[in-house]
């Protein structure tokens, strides 16, 4: 290869690094794509005119842009820790509104939020929905105030064991321009069979409940 086109071939896997961690960074649900980029920029960078050193410092330098992204976001965008509390043996569709003025009494155990939600599965909360890095964890609480965890399921995908209840489902999203949270609390065969009828009940609830406040 002649040297103007090694030249070349320098410059435009800097581009491509830049352009891979920058896709990487900024679409992350996309993020195949801007790694494929980066990693033509590697294959690019390596048939430039430059030294082998300077060519794994410029990678590394990438990596290193990308790790300390990472880093600042994280400690930017993590939020408190929240604790969801239903009462013993409940089941079903539960639906959390957060922003609620004239919601449940912010409450704290330990600087985690508390969030003591009824056999109806509605809660109103006074506290405010910040996205980021969350701590979920949720239990069922006996009348003489004992907990047993309750597994939530992080992945859609993941499996309980049989008979094993757990929390399914769980999406953030706005309901009637109000922020809220939604699961199921069930067996895996209770979500696999679970009308939707349930739901749709569920949220007749919130919204007459809106509409009264």
């Amino acid at each position: 290869m002649s040297p103007s086109l090694r030249n070349i071939a320098h410059q435009a896997g800097i581009l491509l690094l830049i352009a891979g961690v920058f896709g990487v960074i900024m679409w992350p649900q996309h993020y195949g794509i801007g790694l494929m980029i980066w990693g033509m920029g590697v294959i690019v960078l390596l048939l430039g005119h430059k030294t082998w050193g300077s060519k794994a410092t410029m990678i590394a330098i990438s990596i290193a842009v990308y790790f300390a992204y990472q880093v600042i976001f994280f400690v930017n965008n993590k939020t408190e820790p929240e604790t969801f509390l239903l009462p013993q043996g409940f089941k079903g569709e539960v639906r959390v509104l957060y922003s609620q003025v004239r919601g449940k009494t912010e409450e704290k155990e330990e600087k985690r939020i508390v969030h003591r939600i009824d056999s109806t599965g509605v809660l109103f909360s006074q506290f405010k929905f910040v996205p980021g890095f969350v701590d979920w964890q949720f239990y069922y609480e006996g009348t003489d105030g004992k907990r047993s965890p309750i597994y939530y399921k992080i992945s859609k995908d993941e499996r309980l064991p049989e008979d094993a209840v757990g929390i399914h489902d769980l999406d953030t999203e706005m309901f009637h321009k109000e922020p809220s949270m939604h699961f199921f609390v069930g067996t895996e065969a209770e979500f696999k069979n679970r009308s939707p009828k349930l739901r749709t009940r569920l949220d007749s609830l919130v919204l007459l409940q809106l509409n009264m406040k």
